[in-house]
This record gives structure tokens, C-alpha cells and sequence, in this order.
């Protein structure tokens, strides 16, 4: 008994099934319920009959009226994931390997970089207005690269230093390579988060701008703002269908960067 954490089995048992009830009222029900509402014309106006039009909010996705806009808001999007990913991971390692040196104030350092981690989404558009945006998205990432450097031997540094190895030779083959669960974790959470963010889009250009307009952007527009753009009108059921089809883009594209980071550590 005393391999398990709670001293028994029953404790543990309760606690996992709790955890897996509050999982499914608030994840997986949500998800089933809007892929269920992307299968009808629901609109959200008291009164109005919500009809099943199976794959109709599809097509017109697809549809040739549409797909102009729709690809384009798909091309942002991939194109702000990718841009973000990279910029916050090699800023934030690059600012936890700072960090972690035994430098005066690190400690309120730390808080600074955080701080934005805490800041609402819309304070954080109105502050980018002044000055720089990346600064968001740079508090996780920097305390998980911060994490997974304190947990690095100082022996494997002094070591490698002895031996005459340089501060480069000894980030990319030592460093880095300890690093790669952080390195996982962050680009995962970049993607995932970027891929989903419409807040920044929505507070700097309206949610009508083609040169910003996003797939997540276009969900709120379409099941909440309207969306003059898209010239589709509110409709909850089609900003479901966009939502569905945004889902299997982010599962694609966070299984195919789990697959790649993973085959890479092997090699390391």
C-alpha cells in the first residue's frame, strides 16, 4: 500500500474519477455539443426553430462563394502560429538562459517577464498598440525553459568547460538536448495557443480584416459579432463548423510537431 501516494486505493480511485467527471462536463461534452450544433442552422434568437442540415454549413465552408475568404483566414493563421512559435520559444530560451545566471535582481526579473501571463488579452492588444506583442506570450515560456535549466547538472557545464568547450558548444550539445521536454512543451502550448488566439486580431483590426483575419477570429465573428466579411450573418451553427474544422487542424498540426520533436530527441 505504501507504493501508492494516498496510502490506499480507494482515495486514488475517487480523486481520478473526480477529475475525469469534471474533464467530461467541461471538455468533452462542449466539444461533443458544438460538433453536434455544426449540423444545424442554429442562430441564437429566441424564437427561431433550429433545424438539422447536416453537411450544408460544410459545404458552404467549401463552397466556391467562400473558400477565398476562408483560406485566407487559414493562411493567417498558420502563418501567425508559425511566426509566434518560433519567436517566443528562442526569445524565451534565450531569456531563461539569462535569467538563470546569478545575476543581481534576477528573482524580480522573473516576475517582470511573467507578469503579462496575468494580464488580460485585451489589456495586452490596447499595450501592444504602443510597443511590443511577443512580450504576452514570453512568461510560460520562460519559467518551463527556466524549470528544465535548473534541472541540468552544473557538474556536465563545468565539465564540458574544462574541456575546453565554448557558451555555443555548449548550448547546442549539451544544453539544448536537456532541454528537449521543455522545448515539447513550449512549442506545443505556442501552437496550440496561437492557433486559437483571436483576442489580439480582434482588439487591433476589428474582426473584419482580411490581412488579419483568422480562424478562431472569424468563430466569434461568425457565432457572436457577425461578420460583414464573410457575408454569412450570425449563425452559432456554421461558427461551429469552423470550429470543428479548426480542431482537426490543431490536432494535425500539434500531432505532426509532437511526432517530429520526439523523433528528433531520439537522436540526441
Amino acid at each position: 500500500m505504501s507504493s501508492y501516494p494516498f496510502g490506499a486505493r480507494a482515495p486514488m480511485r475517487i480523486t481520478f474519477s473526480l477529475g475525469l467527471v469534471v474533464l467530461a462536463v467541461f471538455a468533452l461534452l462542449p466539444a461533443v455539443a458544438v460538433f453536434v450544433i455544426s449540423f444545424t442552422d442554429i442562430r441564437g434568437l429566441p424564437g427561431i426553430p433550429v433545424n438539422w442540415v447536416g453537411f450544408d454549413n460544410y459545404e458552404r465552408f467549401f463552397s466556391a462563394a467562400k473558400i477565398g475568404y476562408n483560406l485566407n483566414a487559414l493562411k493567417n493563421t498558420l502563418i501567425y502560429a508559425v511566426v509566434s512559435t518560433v519567436a517566443i520559444n528562442l526569445l524565451g530560451l534565450a531569456i531563461a538562459v539569462l535569467l538563470n545566471q546569478k545575476l543581481r535582481g534576477r528573482t524580480f526579473s522573473r516576475a517582470v517577464v511573467f507578469l503579462p501571463t496575468i494580464l488580460g488579452v485585451t489589456v495586452i492588444g490596447l499595450i501592444w498598440s504602443l510597443f511590443l506583442q511577443i512580450w504576452a506570450g514570453l512568461g510560460i515560456a520562460v519559467v518551463i525553459y527556466l524549470a528544465g535549466l535548473q534541472a541540468i547538472p552544473e557538474e556536465l557545464q563545468e565539465a564540458a568547460s574544462i574541456d575546453g568547450a565554448s557558451g555555443g558548444q555548449r548550448m547546442r550539445l549539451i544544453t539544448v538536448p536537456l532541454l528537449a521536454p521543455s522545448i515539447t512543451a513550449n512549442v506545443l502550448l505556442a501552437i496550440v495557443g496561437s492557433l486559437q488566439s483571436y483576442q489580439l486580431a480582434y482588439v487591433l483590426t476589428g474582426p473584419n480584416n482580411p490581412a488579419t483575419q483568422l480562424l478562431s477570429l472569424a468563430i466569434f465573428a461568425q457565432g457572436f459579432g457577425g461578420s460583414s466579411a464573410s457575408g454569412l450573418g450570425q449563425s452559432q451553427g456554421h461558427a461551429a463548423t469552423i470550429s470543428v474544422i479548426q480542431f482537426v487542424t490543431v490536432s494535425i498540426a500539434s500531432l505532426l510537431v509532437l511526432w517530429d520533436l520526439r523523433r528528433r530527441g531520439a537522436k540526441l
